[in-house]
């Protein structure tokens, strides 16, 4: 309510609210007050400052209570509840309307005692039926009185034409905006977002002190002798020649084990960072939605803030891990290979909360990313195969020597 008035003030812009047992202070903020009983029927429309004294300047004036909320004392006047206090003698005009309810033995100290429970409240009802009769006649009478100048405010306004059916902005339009909104709700919680980026570039930075410098090579002494590699023999040579290169391809496990890491670690903060964009606003992405926003808007608008708010956050980490590793690869190719992380991660993590509840999505988000990271990242081996060597050596025989080296050639090749 104080945002409306700041409104009415600052912007010039006239608000119509509707409010029920408002709070003293919530109260006082309004300027004009319109006051109505059943059906409709206006009791007062003025002033809010005004009310009060008008009710008590009445024929039969009504008193406000010491202490007494203005609003629920003005509701209880209005619905016929509330007794005035005296008449225009200065009597009291409490039992004015039940005089012939009387006992014929004399007045008894409550009228509704010996009267059965539905005949009481219908008399009570009627009571209040007249009372709002008066006031509604009370408020004609007063308007009559009015100068013309004044009444002129009351008045219906002269017949007009309907404003013209506005157009929905357009799709540009619509994005802009969306846009700007991401953009002031980002910078408006930048402390979280430093929290988020801090976390995952913490992680990738401990993998890579864990993990040191990359070592391509490791010392290893081959166990082959001159007479293999020369008998011709293909059957050795097949067993002995990936001897030679065991100095290089035994690093390969340490390296596929430090992208396994990185990458799983990763995949999950980093989704679960990307997620809280949907699961924060999903309450309002359903309101702007059914009021005819435009949803493609809406999403492309998120995508393209989260794409550079997360590759900000993959530049750091993929900078801390290119530093401390000290990569042979180049740079260029390292830190696409961590764009293209958290582009998959991002864009499943902006399709998960769209399926799951608000109250499942970091469950599901951390084991989609654990799962399908472990699994199907090419780091471990999902199915294993099995080679039959009877089969083989078997079919060996039966091939030529000159056929059996295109085979082990094939074999390796698959």
């Amino acid at each position: 309510m104080q945002s409306l008035k700041t409104l009415v003030d600052k912007q010039g812009v006239t608000v119509l609210s509707v409010i029920h047992q408002p709070r003293k202070f919530i109260f006082d903020l309004f300027d004009s007050l319109v006051l109505l009983g059943v059906g409709g029927n206006m009791v007062y429309h003025g002033p809010v400052y005004k009310a009060e004294e008008y009710f008590s300047s009445m024929k039969m004036p009504y008193k406000l209570p010491a202490g007494e909320s203005v609003a629920d004392w003005l509701i209880d006047v209005s619905s016929g509840r509330l007794e005035p206090e005296t008449n225009d003698n200065g009597v009291s005009n409490k039992n004015d309307n039940i005089e012939l309810l009387l006992n014929d033995d004399g007045p008894s100290a409550n009228v509704f005692e010996n009267m059965p429970p539905a005949k009481a409240r219908e008399n009570m009802q009627d009571q209040a039926a007249e009372r709002r009769e008066t006031l509604y006649e009370s408020w004609n009478n007063y308007y009559a009185c009015l100068p013309v100048y004044e009444r002129k405010r009351f008045e219906a306004p002269e017949p007009y034409a309907l404003p013209s059916i506005k157009q929905k902005p357009s799709f540009r339009r619509q994005l802009g905006i969306q846009l700007q909104r991401n953009v002031l709700l980002s910078w408006r919680n930048r402390f979280s977002k430093l929290v988020d980026t801090t976390l995952i570039v913490a992680a990738v930075i401990l993998i890579s002190l864990f993990e040191g410098i990359v070592e391509v090579t490791s010392e290893n002494e081959p166990e082959v002798s001159f007479m293999d590699l020369t008998n011709g023999d293909p059957v050795s040579m097949a067993a002995t020649f990936p001897e030679l290169f065991r100095y290089a391809y035994s690093r390969t496990t340490n390296l596929i084990e430090y992208a396994l890491k990185i990458g799983v670690i990763t995949s999950v903060l980093l989704g679960l960072s990307a997620a809280k964009a949907l699961t924060n606003k999903r309450l309002e992405f359903f309101r702007e939605a059914g009021s005819g926003y435009n949803v493609n808007a809406y999403f492309v608008a998120i995508n393209i803030t989260s794409l550079f708010e997360h590759s900000f956050q993959m530049l750091i980490a993929a900078s801390c891990a290119f530093w401390l590793r000290d990569s042979l690869t180049s740079w260029l190719s390292y830190f696409v290979n961590f764009l293209l992380l958290m582009w998959m991660t991002v864009s499943w993590s902006l399709f998960i909360p769209l399926l799951v509840s608000p109250a499942n999505v970091v469950l599901a988000v951390g084991f989609f990313m654990a799962f399908f990271g472990l699994l199907f990242s090419g780091g471990l081996d999902p199915v294993t195969y099995t080679s039959k060597c009877s089969a083989t050596s078997a079919t060996m025989d039966l091939l030529p020597a000159d056929n059996v080296s295109h085979v082990l050639s094939l074999a390796r090749y698959l």
